[in-house]
């Protein structure tokens, strides 16, 4: 019983969650009734409270006594076939981008870089860490590697206040398509202190790959988004005709 009882919930949850992560539902949206929602998904009031404060916990609703349950989207969700630079997303969705430069150096190319970004051992790099700020809170931490051969002014440009892909468009590159890995991780204490958030909190690790029109690599980037602050979603070519 108690097995079934949590089956129930989880499913209940992640409906509740992929019906508030599309476009269609805004922040504030008022959620169904409970009476409603019990008819919906036949189960017990305290099963569906359960889903409700899961749902609390990831910031995705909030609850006002005598009046239902309401849409948080405290979270950023982006698309992973979208090649967008974050500049572009946080513009198209009149969301406020902030910069912070944590690290800016030239290292030479391991064996790691060498494959990713097609170069030979001990090539100049350009590495580059920021801070991402949406809105005034701290949402990802992203890590840049760029052959200084191919961009030898890159390190040059104040990339607090310069978009890096725009950047880049202008000394010649042509962004055709991109290769994504993304798994899940925990937040290091010193990610967790920049974060605001507990030490070992749950966090999405997206590693690409960014080419251009002719196949090569222009940038290999790693970043660390926490979960409570990001979503993902994958549209199909399909949804977008």
């Amino acid at each position: 019983m108690k097995q079934m009882e949590l089956m129930a919930w989880q499913l209940i949850k992640e409906q509740l969650m992929a019906d508030i992560l599309t476009d269609s539902v805004k922040d504030g949206d008022r959620l169904e009734s409970e009476r409603t929602m019990m008819r919906r998904f036949g189960v017990t009031r305290d099963t569906l409270r359960r889903a409700f404060e899961e749902l609390r916990n990831e910031g995705l609703i909030y609850s006002v006594p005598a009046s239902g349950h309401y849409v948080a989207k405290n979270k950023n969700i982006r698309n992973l076939r979208d090649l967008q630079s974050l500049t572009e997303w946080s513009l198209d969705r009149d969301i406020h981008l902030e910069t912070k430069i944590l690290t800016k150096q030239v290292i030479e190319a391991d064996k790691g870089l060498t494959k990713r970004l097609h170069l030979t051992l001990g090539s100049p790099v350009f590495y580059l860490q920021r801070l991402r700020i949406l809105d005034g809170r701290l949402s990802l931490i992203e890590n840049s590697y760029i052959s200084l051969t191919r961009f030898p002014g890159i390190g040059s440009i104040n990339l607090e206040s310069e978009s890096l892909y725009q950047s880049m468009e202008e000394m010649g590159a042509h962004f055709s398509y991109g290769e994504e890995e993304i798994s899940v991780t925990h937040l290091t204490q010193e990610e967790a202190d920049l974060f605001e958030l507990p030490a070992d909190s749950p966090a999405f690790f997206l590693r690409s790959i960014v080419y251009d029109t002719a196949g090569e690599p222009l940038e290999y980037l790693y970043s660390v988004h926490p979960y409570k602050f990001q979503a993902f979603r994958y549209d199909s070519e399909d949804d977008d005709e």
